[in-house]
């Protein structure tokens, strides 16, 4: 009886494995094509050439009801410059690639250009990676920059992963909300925003990528209470009006260029950082003093370098391991003192 119930499920496992795998369909309605799979459609493709972008949030294929739900796209899903995108019932979208090293694509952007665009409603949004978000032009004077919006929402939004071009070059953007993300591993993001006074990001845990948080010349205001964190190519750069940070929760520090021309910052409070690591941390900074934990080692080259003129002695208190060069030359052509205690 055994050996027959062993030979009927081997049986029955042998044809399962020699049935055709079901492909998802793929239907076309409107504008958009989807695949289809569950209940769920997940938009593919779009031919729209101008105007309001609206996915839908349900389609009805064959009788059957899907809801609307992902955006996963190859080459880019919307060429033109659409004056607004409503996507209230996509909670990811998904390119073909990662970015998340120092490179650009524009032939995998997510919107073409938001150089006329006036909203982007996307409330349930919790996960965008490896594509580029919109192109924005290269600089903040290109043609293609954004002048037109002043606030962006993304109140789901958790995973910025492997991305480039997320909130570069909005030219007039004075409130950005973005209260869950978590994860940021992006290039060009937070990037060139001259309006923007103040940036509170209450959830953030991690920071990687390049050209993130840089080139925001009128930040004074910046809240990271949850970072933990901090990698990348010149990351927290160029913030010269932020005056005072706090990073409560920060154990890494590292990268390239990371809090480098920082040019008003005399105040950093870094309790429970562990390891600072990489080059050119903290250089054009007004830092005079800092308190660091007796368990935090430096591997950084050029740290606290080309400090500005009025910093004539530095203090550096509770450390103990120093590796690497700390302190790189340049910084005695202002400094008069400097202490370890």
């Amino acid at each position: 009886m055994k050996h027959k119930l062993h030979l009927f499920s081997w049986l029955l496992l042998t044809v399962a494995f020699l049935m055709p795998t079901k492909l998802m369909a793929q239907v076309t309605q409107g504008y958009y094509t989807y695949t289809l799979s569950g209940t769920e459609a997940t938009v593919t493709k779009c031919t729209q050439t101008s105007g309001a972008v609206v996915i839908p949030e349900t389609i009805v294929h064959g009788g059957k009801t899907y809801n609307v739900t992902a955006v996963k796209f190859n080459s880019t899903l919307f060429y033109f410059a659409p004056t607004s995108v409503t996507a209230k019932s996509i909670t990811s979208i998904t390119g073909p690639q990662s970015h998340a090293r120092e490179e650009y694509s524009y032939s995998d952007l997510f919107i073409g250009s938001i150089r006329m665009c006036t909203s982007i409603n996307m409330p349930k949004l919790k996960t965008i990676k490896n594509c580029g978000f919109t192109f924005a032009g290269n600089n903040i004077t290109d043609s293609n920059a954004n002048h037109i919006m002043t606030s962006i929402s993304f109140p789901e939004l958790e995973t910025v992963d492997g991305v480039t071009c997320f909130l570069q070059n909005f030219s007039k953007l004075t409130n950005i909300s973005l209260p869950k993300l978590k994860k940021l591993n992006a290039g060009g993001a937070f990037n060139q925003l001259p309006l923007l006074t103040s940036l509170s990001l209450p959830e953030l845990e991690e920071i990687q990528g390049w050209y993130t948080f840089t080139q925001l010349p009128q930040l004074t205001s910046l809240n990271l209470p949850k970072l933990k964190t901090v990698d990348g190519w010149n990351t927290l750069y160029f913030l010269e009006a932020l005056e005072t940070l706090n990073l409560p929760e920060l154990i890494t520090l590292a990268g390239y260029s990371t809090l480098d021309y920082v040019k008003k910052l005399h105040t950093i409070l870094l309790p429970k950082v562990q390891t600072i690591d990489g080059t050119w941390t903290l250089r054009y900074s007004s830092i005079s003093e800092i308190d660091l934990p007796a368990n935090c080692t430096i591997r950084a080259t050029g740290m606290l370098s080309w400090l500005e003129p009025s910093v004539t002695s530095i203090t550096v208190r509770g450390l103990k391991k120093i590796r690497w060069k700390f302190l790189y030359s340049p910084w005695r052509k202002y400094a008069k003192a400097y202490f370890i205690t």
